[in-house]
């Protein structure tokens, strides 16, 4: 059988479009389909489609946080405005201070300090630690860097200094006080030690060394035994000593640092452990200064530093029944401790450990820094009554003892008090105080405590 070849036609092809001859054709644009909303019928509630709740809450606090951000921006504006102020004055002021028609600016200062003065004058008033070093060309020991530091960063504005002997306590309020009178506008400075001759020959005679270790301080300000002032306001910008006679009465005493007032004011002590709480306490008037407009920016500071002699001195009461409102600072020449003060000779701090021992009295304030634990005329030390008052003893130890009273009668009423003291084995309980006219009220009283 012959096979034929049957051949099936190919699918038709669909027509290529051919390009447009001529110009090039507009593209050709979809139009978008219509959103369609859909309507919830009537009667039903229809889904919750706000914030909710949580999220308005969120929102809410959203909300405060940026208004609270808000204001602490504006307000850190007006303190960088109020900053940039005070800069900008401290430089205008350095530039009349070094002007060149001054007459002492341009003989007696060399052009690089006077130039480096004007451009740091603002600088040095928020770091005295750099002025030292600027001005002074030298590095302070540890614990005076710590100190000059704290006068801008602990935000305290009375520094104590608790010390040993000898570790550069008068240095370093001369520092201050030339920090003070050369970066603060028309200051008033006020020191005082416990005699005369002491504040002469220490810390009078330490602001006159330093005062020749730059020739800026040198042709800004005068010495004289009498007053520091600067020359173009002598009558406004000034450091002067003040001293007590020898037999001066307690309200006397309290009257050497009264009427210190001014914008800017700086009371200084030196060796004030010997010095009477009084004269401190009337000397601290100087922080009462306060501009009710706030145009001015007022700077009231307090720096005092001494031996521990007394713990009844202005020192031991800054240290001890004042001292939430001080920056203190104690510093030892003990040879055991990292911290010790450089300047106290190691051998010579030692060899008065092993002669007198650790716990004498003159070993403590003279090479610890420390009050000493008893005065010499009180039976305990204020160490040892602070550390009774906080210990608490347990009821059994002392439950099972006698209860013993003592009764102090008062032989006025109008001035006097009665006083009842009541002890259980090793605890006195506090004082009760009674002011009766009546004995017999007081009697009954007595009885009362008795019976309970």
């Amino acid at each position: 059988m012959k096979r034929e070849q049957i051949t099936l036609p190919l699918p038709a092809k669909a027509p290529t479009a051919k390009a447009p001859i001529g110009p090039k054709a507009a593209p050709v644009v979809k139009a978008k389909a219509p959103t369609v909303r859909r309507s919830w019928e009537p009667g039903v509630k229809p889904p919750h489609v706000g914030p909710t709740p949580q999220r308005l809450a969120k929102l809410k606090a959203s909300e405060q946080r940026r208004v609270e951000l808000k204001a602490a921006k504006a307000s850190a504006a007006t303190l960088k405005q109020a900053e940039l102020r005070v800069i900008k004055d401290d430089e205008a002021w350095a530039q009349d201070r070094y002007r060149q028609d001054s007459p002492f600016a341009p003989a007696n200062i060399p052009a690089p300090e006077m130039e480096s003065a004007i451009k740091n004058i603002a600088r040095w008033r928020k770091a005295p630690w750099l002025f030292v070093r600027d001005v002074f060309k030298l590095e302070p020991d540890l614990w005076q860097d710590e100190a000059l530091h704290a006068l801008i960063e602990s935000g305290f504005d009375k520094f104590c200094m608790k010390a040993c002997k000898g570790p550069g306590k008068s240095c370093l309020l001369a520092w201050v006080i030339w920090w003070f009178l050369l970066c603060f506008s028309h200051p008033k400075v006020i020191v005082t030690s416990i005699t005369e001759s002491n504040l002469n020959d220490n810390l009078w005679a330490e602001l006159a060394k330093w005062r020749n270790k730059s020739e800026m301080l040198g042709a800004l300000f005068e010495y004289q035994s009498s007053q520091i002032y600067s020359k173009d306001h002598p009558d406004t910008w000034f450091c002067s000593p003040r001293t007590w006679p020898k037999d001066a009465d307690k309200t006397k005493q309290a009257q050497t640092l009264a009427g210190l007032h001014a914008q800017n004011t700086l009371l200084v002590l030196d060796e004030s452990g010997g010095i009477p709480t009084g004269v401190l306490v009337a000397g601290l008037a100087h922080h009462s200064t306060f501009d009710p407009s706030g145009k001015a920016k007022e700077t009231h500071l307090t720096f005092i530093a001494g031996n521990p002699d007394d713990v009844d001195s202005s020192l031991g009461w800054a240290c001890t029944e004042n001292a939430r409102d001080w920056w203190v600072r104690e510093i030892t020449g003990d040879p055991d401790d990292s911290k010790r003060s450089p300047r106290i000779d190691k051998t010579w701090a030692q060899k008065m450990i092993d002669t007198f021992g650790r716990d004498n009295p003159w070993v403590l304030v003279n090479v610890f820094g420390k009050f000493p634990p008893v005065g010499s005329n009180k039976l305990l030390g204020s160490d040892q009554v602070r550390h009774a008052m906080e210990f608490a003893p347990e009821p059994q130890t002392y439950e099972g003892y006698d209860r013993i009273m003592t009764l102090d009668v008062a032989r006025s009423t109008g001035r006097d008090r009665s006083v009842l003291g009541r002890r259980q084995g090793s605890v006195f309980f506090p004082f009760k105080i009674y002011r009766l006219a009546d004995a017999v009220d007081l009697a009954g009283q007595v009885a009362f405590e008795f019976a309970r």
